[in-house]
């Protein structure tokens, strides 16, 4: 029996914690190899590696960890995935589609991720304003402590005016999340779920808030929640893996590119937030409207391959 019939043999709980077992190992393995190949290339001891990468980021050491969560993305997400898809001799794409077709319903994700902006930074706001009390309020304050930390480490790696830093930053936290995140959780983890539950809408949902949770950003768990379900229904929609993974990296290559851009005062911090002030009920309205109206147009199409 070869790895492919024992992977495809499992249980979905069985699949799971084989996938869980791969991202330790690769993980694992991953970050011993970014240590060692960062001693000779940053010029430090290992000692000084650690104490860099525990204390808050200075200047002088942005490199060292934009390095090190490029490295992280890949052994953590890409590797498991790309191990599963060669041992399943799974495809990305998993039904042949008209080229005109495909090609307008990665326009459509696209201009939905681009719309729908303003709606994800209102849910970002009031998803931060939520507090924990009595019993919870250790819970919160832990969380509120994950986010803070999270949060600094972001923009400290993202405010530079620099082109190649701005251009890195696209490749660590833009191109290789999108990709190693698609991969693992739509391509990976999100037909698990179907076939455990046996409806399609309970994997989908069941993927997202895995993908939302394993971020440790509590406080923008229902925005990321949102956003991982509309992945998981973009391919389940398409069966093609790389029309979620385009969304995901335009998303995050708006966050990249608006801090950039802010940076170099070519735009105001006002535009980089629309929608999470009452004053943008506007905008709001709109960005709903064109959510409405974009998935609409997927559920049509599904519901005449239906047919």
């Amino acid at each position: 029996m070869d790895l492919s019939d024992f992977y495809n043999q499992q249980s979905p709980r069985g699949q799971l914690f084989f996938v869980a077992f791969l991202m330790v190992g690769f993980s694992t393995v991953g970050l011993l190899l970014a240590y060692i190949l960062a001693i000779p290339l940053f010029g430090l001891s290992f000692r000084e590696l650690l104490e860099i990468l525990s204390e808050t980021p200075a200047p002088d050491t942005l490199s060292v960890f934009r390095y090190m969560q490029g490295f992280q993305g890949i052994s953590y997400f890409i590797l498991p995935s790309v191990f599963i898809f060669l041992i399943c001799r799974q495809p990305l794409v998993l039904r042949e589609k008209q080229s005109s077709r495909m090609l307008n319903s990665l326009i459509v994700a696209l201009l939905l991720v681009l719309c729908a902006n303003p709606c994800i930074n209102a849910l970002a706001a009031w998803n931060g304003q939520l507090h924990f009390s009595g019993l919870f309020e250790g819970l919160g304050v832990w969380m509120l402590e994950k986010e803070e930390k999270a949060g600094l480490l972001t923009r400290l790696l993202l405010d530079s005016a620099s082109f190649e830093i701005f251009f890195v930053n696209l490749i660590v936290m833009a191109l290789i999340p999108a990709v190693g995140e698609e991969f693992l959780f739509r391509g990976i983890i999100q037909p698990v779920f179907i076939r455990w539950t046996g409806k399609a809408q309970w994997g989908i949902w069941l993927t997202a808030v895995v993908f939302s949770a394993i971020h440790f950003q509590f406080l923008g768990f229902v925005p990321r929640l949102l956003l991982g379900v509309f992945f998981g229904y973009l391919f389940f929609w398409t069966k093609n893996l790389w029309v979620p993974v385009a969304a995901h990296f335009l998303n995050n290559a708006m966050v990249v590119s608006g801090q950039y851009f802010l940076s170099r005062g070519l735009v105001s911090e006002r535009i980089l937030t629309m929608g999470a002030k009452s004053e943008d009920w506007g905008f709001l309205m709109a960005s709903a409207v064109f959510i409405i109206l974009g998935l609409s147009w997927f559920i049509r199409g599904q519901q005449r391959r239906m047919l």
